[in-house]
């Protein structure tokens, strides 16, 4: 815009308003009709964009284009845009694409260029990533960065890539080159170090690398001590803070990180739980805040532990003691046999190889704890059960993070969750030992009691946290493909509330008399399936569970099609829909028009046989764009599956292609969800 002269710029045209002017006033550029493809030549397997402007903004434009059906659209904005990806089975030849605005003169045409990758007298080079030193086992720092591109140093996309690896070594690469001719690789180095050399091909060009696996520890680490026989806990994060204040990384509010000082914070913020054999565990969250950090846990397998040392990050390691019982050491290097280096706090044993404790069997890998410069404390608590509660805890969300602590005699432990969203939260107690909630924001500590509920609903909304008995309370009931609220026979539903599982048990569900079939529960989600020869009506859902019970109202009706989602496709929710050659449907993978395609949901009522299979006795068609019914060659229940409907059908030629192309089902009366569907 230009704010001196009151003008707004558009693409076609622009808007003023003159001095002394009452209204401001459009003005439109010339229109010139044109196709434009990007880019102009591309190899099997690659993808052009197509771009028809300049039109009459609401014209109809005809579309014809070399081996592919012709289609019609209108183009509100007198613009039409869409992606072609170019099978990779394509031919070298010249597609032409032309655009004409029946009754007018508006027309424009433009070609691209299918070649071979060879033919474009391609050149592969190596960008980055080369010669880098890793330690055994681990990811190396920086990914490999390829480019392909042809003798103009025009990019190549779509090509496949090939990658060769020494024997040891693995690589998640890239499958093909992108849209700018990039393709990169992220290298795991063997377990032993050593030269590792490979190669990445395409377009018949190979590029070399090499990399270095070589032995590291991480220098300046704070042996610590334990103070007692179950202090290791405490001991190894005080020493993974220590390190971080002695790099700079953290700071020191209340001093630097020593045992002691760790024990004393520990104890001045309530952070010891008292077991049932009258052991004290520390809380591992509160530790962690000792300099104002926080803690997170990292997946607990080898591979992340090398890769946090490669990258200079110590890291707690949780074992599980045979017998029972936990220890905790600190990863802090990689030996050359691909070992991992640990500082070991408990001085009678005082091992030096995470190995010596994994292979004699001795202790398992549990959890890897890494203490963060970014608080966790903030709008957080955390519950402590014990061991034998078995205890689950989570939201409508997800579950809380889970860290067990036992007790070094074996005996016993407890259980840590840590929970970090606002709102209701369901502790769900197989067996009713009680415990405590500790909200890391007010350092306020309530007592879960050890009485005869099995749930206890934990909420925490800022000051307070709360607790109280859980009970089974009923939000509402959908189908469980598009969420919808009709409710047919054969269907799969979605039931929400809280409470709907507790005690590890799930609910009994009847629906108008009949018991339905109960496919997962969670304390706030139960799936399940709607008898077939359920008869339509207004009928009474009830809910039994292990904390109450409840009623509700459900109307039931004899079609009430939905559309699974299996993702999201450009902000909008992808369908599940398979292609026909057998591909799931996506952008990367999208339909060809006049092909067929296989949509699958649920909702779609009663079934008869026919040619063996069971199909719908109401008919089912399908909308695209919103345009008018098209019949399907097949709706009926998948084999083999409950509650789960398949719908075939042809996408016209004739239809305009798009990566977000919308559809939906109807059938009796009743109309699906709106999904998307890739088309080309």
């Amino acid at each position: 815009s230009d704010l001196v002269n009151n003008r707004q710029d558009f693409e076609i045209g622009y808007i003023d308003l003159q001095p002394g002017a009452a209204a401001a006033v459009e003005h439109f550029n010339a229109r010139k009709p044109a196709v434009s493809v990007t880019p102009a030549t591309v190899v099997p397997g690659g993808r052009v964009h197509v771009s028809a402007t300049g039109f009459a903004p609401g014209a109809n434009l005809n579309f014809q284009l070399t081996g592919q059906p012709n289609f019609s659209v209108r183009a509100a904005a007198g613009i039409f845009e869409w992606d072609i990806l170019v099978p990779a089975s394509a031919k070298p030849g010249t597609v032409t694409v032309q655009a004409a605005a029946p009754g007018s003169p508006d027309t424009a045409t433009a070609n691209y260029t299918i070649s071979s990758a060879a033919a474009l007298l391609p050149r592969l080079t190596l960008l980055s990533g080369d010669q880098q030193t890793g330690t055994p086992g681990s990811n190396l720092a920086a990914p490999l960065l390829l480019s392909l591109v042809d003798s103009s140093g025009t990019p190549i996309a779509g090509v496949p890539v090939g990658w060769s690896l020494s024997p040891g070594a693995s690589v998640t690469g890239s499958a093909v080159t992108d849209s700018n001719g990039r393709a990169s690789g992220l290298v795991r180095l063997p377990p032993t170090s050593g030269v590792v050399v490979g190669s990445v091909s395409s377009a018949g060009q190979v590029v070399s690398f090499s990399a270095l696996g070589a032995a590291r520890s991480i220098s300046g680490f704070p042996a610590f001590i334990q103070s007692s026989v179950n202090g290791g806990p405490e001991a190894a994060i005080a020493a993974l803070i220590r390190y971080q204040q002695n790099q700079g990384t953290l700071g020191a509010p209340r001093g630097l990180a020593t045992v002691a000082g760790m024990e004393s914070y520990l104890q001045a913020n309530k952070s010891y739980v008292v077991s049932a054999n009258a052991v004290s565990i520390m809380n591992p969250w509160v530790a962690a805040g000792f300099a104002g950090g926080g803690l997170a846990l990292d997946p607990a397998n080898l591979n992340a532990i090398c890769d946090a040392v490669a990258a200079g990050t110590p890291v707690g390691v949780v074992l599980s003691l045979k017998g029972g019982g936990t220890a905790v050491v600190d990863a802090i290097g990689v030996n050359a046999d691909g070992s991992i280096v640990i500082s070991d706090p408990n001085p009678a044993l005082a091992r030096t190889s995470l190995q010596a404790y994994l292979a004699d069997g001795s202790a398992t890998l549990a959890a890897v704890l890494r203490v963060t410069t970014t608080p966790t404390h903030v709008n957080a608590f955390t519950l402590a059960t014990p061991l034998a509660a078995q205890a689950s805890a989570g939201s409508i969300n997800g579950a809380c993070a889970v860290l067990d602590m036992g007790e070094p005699s074996g005996a016993g432990g407890i259980r840590f969750h840590y929970c970090d969203k606002q709102g209701s939260y369901e502790l769900d107690l197989v067996a009713g030992k009680g415990g405590s909630a500790l909200d890391l924001t007010a350092g306020t500590q309530t007592a879960i009691p050890a009485d005869a509920n099995s749930a206890f609903r934990v909420t925490l909304a800022s000051p307070d946290l709360t607790i109280s008995p859980q009970a089974l309370s009923l939000a509402g009931v959908t189908d469980a493909a598009g969420f919808g609220p009709t409710i047919a026979p054969g269907s799969i539903i979605s039931i929400f509330g809280t409470g709907l599982s507790a005690g590890g048990k799930s609910p009994t569900l009847t629906l108008g008399g009949r018991t339905l079939q109960v496919l997962f529960a969670t304390p706030f989600q139960v799936n399940a399936v709607v008898p077939g020869d359920l008869a339509p009506g207004s009928l009474t859902l009830q809910v039994a569970g292990a904390l109450g019970n409840a009623n509700q109202s459900v109307t039931v009706t004899p079609t009430g099609p939905g559309i699974f989602v299996i993702g999201q496709n450009a902000g909008n929710p992808q369908g599940a829909i398979i292609n026909q050659d057998g591909a799931i449907n996506g952008p990367a993978t999208p339909a060809a028009r006049g092909s067929f395609i296989s949509i699958y949901g649920t909702g779609m009522g009663a079934t008869v046989l026919r040619n063996g299979l069971q199909a719908t006795v109401a008919s089912v068609t399908a909308s695209i764009n919103g345009g008018a019914p098209l019949a399907v060659s097949f709706s009926g229940a998948v084999a083999g599956f409950v509650g789960l409907y398949q719908v075939n059908l042809q996408i016209p030629a004739g239809t305009p292609p798009g990566l977000a192309t919308s559809i939906t089902l109807a059938e009796g009366g009743k109309t699906s969800n709106t999904v998307v569907l890739a088309l080309q």
